[in-house]
């Protein structure tokens, strides 16, 4: 997990928390379109593990709201 903390920050996310029990990564962004950000972080995973994944990227009130 602290390689893809790492990964996260180096792709320019700050504050970026993981999550190993339910897979979560938590970070802050200037990028304000999640469907860049969800493209920026595939294809970044995509690089450094050679694997292509499907990944939901939320703002803070659409997960809270799912928790709820």
């Amino acid at each position: 997990m602290e390689d893809l903390k790492r990964m996260f920050e180096c792709i320019g996310r700050v504050n970026v928390e993981t999550y190993i029990q339910s897979r979560h990564v938590i970070f802050e962004s200037k990028e304000d379109d999640p469907a860049l950000l969800d493209t920026q972080i595939e294809h970044q995973v995509e690089r450094a593990t050679g694997c292509r994944i499907q990944l939901f990227v939320g703002t803070m009130r659409e997960v809270k709201a799912i928790a709820n």
